[in-house]
C-alpha cells in the first residue's frame, strides 16, 4: 500500500478539471483530502473538463470501485489514468466483486471516454461497464485498457465486460488491449460479455486459462489469442463472435447456443474471413454476412465466412443479412468433421459446401427462402482432384420456400476433376423457381 494513504470508503475528485498527469497521490486532490487506497475504497473521478485531462498514479495502490465521468456535456476529450514505472493498480472490493465504471453522466458528441493505462493485478472479481451517455447516435465511447490484467495464477477471478448502444453496434466500446493472464484449470477465469456494445479483445496474446461466454453485443476476435488459452471453451448464448482477421488459427471450441458468428472488418469493405477451428451448434443460431453497421440499405458491404473446422450439434443455423437489402456474402463450409443434423437456412447470400472428399454438409438439410428480388443459392463442389468419383449428398434434403427463385450449383472446382457424380437427396419446392446449374468453376 502507498505510504500515508488511508482512504475514506468513498472518496471524489477534488483537483483540477484541465490538465496533465495531475497526481493521484496527492491528497489535496482528493474530498475527503485522503487519496483513494484500499481494499473496498470507491474513488469518484468526476471531472467537467473543458479540455484535455490526465492523472498519474505514482505508486501502486488498491481500490474496490473506480467511477469515471465526465459532466461537460460539450466535451469530446478523453479522460487518461496514466502510471509511473512499475506501478499495479489491484482491484479488490473485500469479496464483493471490484468495479471500474464509465458512468452515464459521462456526456459528449464524439470519442469521450477513458484511458486507462495502470497494470490491474485482480484480487476479486472484475466488472468493467461502460455506461456512458451520449448525444449523438453516430458517437463512439471507448473504455480502453492498455495495461495487462492479471486474473491471478492460483485464484482464478472472474471478467465481465458490460457495455451498452442505442444505435446498432455503434456507441459504448471496451478495448483490453494489455494481455489478460491468469487462471489454472481448478481456478479458471470466465470472461463474460454482457450489454449490446462492444468488446475488443485487441491484438495482445491473451493467455488466462479458463472459458468466454458472449450474452450479447459484440466480442471482437482479432488473432487466435482473443479467446485466451487455446483449450478454453466459448460459449456464444447472444450477441456476435466476429472476425476481424484472415484468418483466425485458434483450436477453441465455440458452442453456439443462440448467438452468431460473423466476419466482420472496422472498416467500410467487403472481406471474407476463416476460422479453423470446432464448431457446436447447441440450439438455433445464426451467422451473419453484412456489414454490421445499424444502418440499413444496399451501400453495405457483403462478409464472407469459412468455418474449416469440425461442425457438430443439431441446433438450426440461419445465414443472415440483418438491415442489408443487397445479396449478401458466403457461407462456406469446407470440411467434413462432426456431425452436424440442423437445417441451415439461407436467404438473399449463399452456401457452399466445398470439400476435398467427402460430405461438407454432414447430416445438414438445407433450406432456400426466396423473395421477389433476390435468390438464395445452395453451392455444392468437389474440390478434389480424382476423377469419376462420387460425393454422396444423398441424405441431404433441399426445400425452396418463400416467393421467387434460388439457385443449386453443382459441379467440380478445377477442370482436373472430371466426370465426378455428386449424389443430392429429395427437393421440395412449391410455385418457386429453381434455377440448377451443373459446371465446373475453372
Amino acid at each position: 500500500m502507498a505510504s500515508g494513504a488511508i482512504a475514506s470508503a468513498q472518496t471524489n475528485w477534488a483537483g483540477a478539471t484541465t490538465g496533465t498527469n495531475l497526481a493521484w497521490t496527492t491528497n489535496a486532490n482528493w474530498s475527503p483530502a485522503t487519496f483513494p487506497n484500499g481494499a473496498g475504497v470507491t474513488a469518484n473521478l468526476t471531472v467537467a473538463m473543458s479540455a484535455g485531462f490526465s492523472t498519474q498514479i505514482g505508486s501502486s495502490i488498491t481500490l474496490g470501485t473506480l467511477n469515471v465521468a465526465n459532466t461537460n456535456s460539450a466535451s469530446t476529450n478523453t479522460l487518461t489514468v496514466n502510471n509511473g514505472s512499475g506501478v499495479v493498480v489491484t482491484m479488490n472490493n473485500s469479496g464483493n466483486g471490484a468495479l471500474i465504471s464509465v458512468t452515464s453522466a459521462n456526456v459528449g458528441t464524439s470519442s469521450s471516454g477513458l484511458s486507462f493505462n495502470p497494470a490491474i493485478a485482480l484480487a476479486d472479481n472484475l466488472t468493467i461497464s461502460n455506461a456512458s451517455g451520449f448525444s449523438s447516435s453516430l458517437a463512439v465511447h471507448n473504455m480502453n485498457f492498455a495495461g495487462t490484467i492479471d486474473a491471478s495464477a492460483t485464484q482464478g477471478y472472474d471478467i465481465t465486460v458490460s457495455a451498452d448502444t442505442t444505435s446498432g453496434n455503434v456507441g459504448r466500446r471496451v478495448t483490453l488491449a494489455g494481455v489478460i493472464s491468469g487462471g489454472t484449470v481448478g481456478a479458471p477465469v470466465t470472461l463474460t460479455k454482457n450489454g449490446t456494445g462492444h468488446l475488443d479483445m485487441g491484438t495482445a496474446a491473451h493467455s488466462f486459462v479458463g472459458s468466454v461466454v458472449v450474452n450479447n453485443g459484440y466480442f471482437r476476435v482479432q488473432n487466435g489469442a482473443s479467446f485466451g488459452n487455446n483449450a478454453n471453451a466459448v460459449t456464444v448464448n447472444g450477441g456476435i463472435v466476429g472476425f476481424d482477421a484472415t484468418t483466425v488459427n485458434a483450436s477453441n471450441p465455440i458452442t453456439l447456443a443462440g448467438g452468431a458468428l460473423a466476419a466482420t472488418s472496422n472498416a467500410s469493405v467487403s472481406v471474407s474471413r476463416t476460422f479453423n477451428g470446432p464448431v457446436t451448434v447447441s440450439s438455433a443460431s445464426s451467422i451473419y454476412l453484412y456489414e454490421q453497421t445499424g444502418l440499413s440499405g444496399t451501400n453495405l458491404h457483403t462478409r464472407s465466412l469459412t468455418l474449416s473446422g469440425q461442425l457438430s450439434g443439431s441446433g438450426n443455423l440461419s445465414l443472415t443479412n440483418g438491415a442489408f437489402t443487397g445479396t449478401g456474402g458466403t457461407l462456406t463450409l469446407s470440411s467434413t468433421t462432426g456431425n452436424y443434423s440442423g437445417t441451415i437456412t439461407v436467404g438473399s447470400n449463399t452456401l457452399a459446401a466445398n470439400a476435398t472428399s467427402g460430405n461438407a454438409l454432414r447430416g445438414a438439410d438445407v433450406s432456400l427462402t426466396a423473395n421477389a428480388s433476390f435468390s438464395p443459392t445452395l453451392q455444392i463442389r468437389d474440390n478434389g482432384t480424382a476423377s469419376n468419383s462420387t460425393l454422396n449428398y444423398s441424405a441431404n434434403d433441399v426445400a425452396i420456400t418463400g416467393t421467387g427463385s434460388a439457385t443449386i450449383s453443382i459441379g467440380t472446382a478445377s477442370g482436373s476433376n472430371t466426370g465426378n457424380t455428386i449424389a443430392m437427396g429429395s427437393l421440395t419446392m412449391g410455385s418457386q423457381t429453381a434455377t440448377l446449374s451443373l459446371a465446373n468453376t475453372s
